[in-house]
């Protein structure tokens, strides 16, 4: 009888057991003055409270806003998610793996003849393959890396505003038309250093939403829907679009046409890590499409007043050093300097070396493919947030997509004390639809403008030594006619810059076509 009583406890011990971890999840749950109010790991803000109205009380919209107020916003969330992702890595070793939401594909590459080419000594452009799709490339990877069907989940300080008067004036919508006359300030207007053309230059500079409709859906299918992961670091899969690419090249072109005899227009294509890095064995596996021969296209496709600049081919060749980042999607500011170098070669004028930058150390980072598949081995072997400084001047200033503010700010940003997830942000503050960097050692008139998704964010200071104005447009954000901005403010060199897969996307070729027309 004595096995039995001891049961008998056992059981009642589990009971008691188990209502004392409900009871105190519910205590915790009830702690309305410890809810966070944004996740630092997913980046973003969480759900608020909903507003009490008696006809969604009526329709239970008002109670089903509660009930996700309360799940997104409990007590300690992330150190809840991370125990729940530690504990779903013990379930097996798992070198390789790839993570996708198995819809997307890829269209065939056409090959242009006579015009798709490699840079001198790198590998010649193939015949394109089938269409990839990724519900059948799952059959094609090797068994040692397992397949995660289910889609990845989506996942700055600052200084005091240049005046009060920002926030007022432009705060404003515009449309198209008022904020291409808004832009005919010139560049000493908008000088950093003179508080009444500060005031001046608020007034006229457009302010569009934070967060475009459709913006983020459009980055989160072209950068994290599809994922290859492998040890410490993540891939991105691309999938080529022969209707956007074609749209792409046509866009550009039409904007060298417009700009003909006024500025010279270059297009840089940044890659992904996963054709930069990867050996080619693996590279074939993935089934994914060759981004060297869609960028090779796209290339062919822009006409002859479009200045190609190579990332691709010079990134691999520098594939041992720290060009792209591990756990972010994004390149390093060291991967942005050889993009840079062949710029300079192509414009005719001399690259200034590393050693000639005061280089700066801002710690370890985490970027936004960690943050999506959260490996323990990522987070073990974080990224280093490595960052070299303008020459000529490391002051800046732009205007807040928030509130259409004008914020003093610096080139590269000390970013050493910020959580490691939002170092990225050292580079030009972030993205922002505006800014200017007015460089004091050139007074020549020289300006260039850099149209840029944030990819352009780690580029940006290597063009402030070589122009006494460089100006930086996030086209995700801004609402002005960048032709006439270009024309009227006498801009010498036009820069766009995007990633392949960004470039992939129509939500971004519309956008861009809307604004370079």
């Amino acid at each position: 009888m004595n096995w039995k009583n001891e049961k008998n406890n056992s059981e009642v011990w589990s009971v008691i057991l188990f209502m004392g971890v409900l009871v105190a999840g519910m205590v915790l749950g009830a702690c309305i003055f410890f809810r966070p109010t944004t996740s630092v790991r997913e980046k973003r803000n969480l759900t608020k409270f909903p507003e009490f109205k008696l006809e969604t009380a009526l329709n239970g919209e008002y109670w089903q806003g509660i009930s996700t107020w309360y799940a997104d916003t409990y007590p300690m969330r992330d150190i809840w998610l991370d125990i729940n992702r530690a504990v779903q890595q013990t379930y097996g070793i798992q070198t390789a793996q790839i993570i996708s939401d198995g819809t997307k594909t890829g269209d065939d590459i056409p090959v242009v003849p006579g015009r798709n080419s490699s840079p001198e000594g790198s590998t010649p452009v193939q015949e394109p393959s089938q269409p990839q799709n990724e519900s059948s490339q799952e059959q094609e990877v090797s068994s040692w890396i397992p397949v995660d069907t289910s889609k990845t989940e989506s996942s700055e300080e600052s200084s005091e505003p240049v005046n009060s008067s920002g926030n007022e004036s432009s705060g404003q919508e515009s449309t198209g038309e008022s904020s291409a006359e808004s832009q005919t300030e010139s560049r000493e207007e908008s000088s950093v250093q003179e508080s009444s053309a500060q005031e001046s230059s608020v007034e006229r500079v457009p302010v569009v939403p934070h967060e475009p409709d459709g913006m983020a859906d459009e980055i989160e299918a072209q950068i994290h829907s599809s994922l290859f992961c492998l040890d410490d670091a993540a891939y991105s899969l691309y999938y080529f679009s022969l209707e956007n690419a074609n749209k792409y090249a046509e866009m550009i072109s039409h904007a060298a046409d417009l700009l003909a005899g006024k500025a010279t227009v270059y297009n840089v294509l940044v890659p992904n890590s996963t054709f930069v890095v990867l050996p080619e064995d693996i590279i074939k596996q993935l089934g994914c499409s060759d981004e060297r021969e869609a960028i090779s296209y796209y290339y062919a496709m822009m006409n002859d007043k479009v200045h190609t600049i190579d990332a691709i081919w010079t990134l691999r060749d520098h594939k041992d050093e720290a060009v792209i980042y591990r756990t972010d999607h994004h390149w390093t500011q060291l991967g942005a300097y050889y993009a840079y170098r062949n710029f300079c070669k192509d414009k005719g004028v001399t690259p200034h070396e590393l050693s000639e930058f005061e280089q700066v150390d801002y710690g370890d980072f985490l970027g936004s493919h960690y943050f999506a598949v959260e490996r323990s081995e990522m987070r073990a072997h974080p990224d280093r947030m490595i960052c070299w400084i303008p020459k000529g001047t490391n002051e800046m200033r732009f205007i807040s997509s928030e509130d259409g503010t004008w914020w003093n700010w610096r080139v590269i940003q000390d970013v050493s004390d910020w959580d490691i997830g939002t170092r990225y942000n050292a580079y030009i503050g972030g993205d922002n639809p505006f800014s200017v960097i007015e460089n004091p050692d050139i007074t020549d008139g020289s300006a260039c403008v850099l149209i840029k998704e944030s990819y352009g964010n780690a580029f940006a200071p290597w063009l402030v030594d070589h122009y006494q104005t460089t100006y930086v447009i996030d086209y995700r954000y801004y609402e002005g006619n960048i032709i006439d901005f270009v024309t009227e403010n006498n801009v010498n060199d036009v820069i766009l810059m995007n990633n392949i897969s960004l470039a992939s996307s129509s939500w971004v070729v519309d956008q861009l076509t809307w604004l370079m027309s």
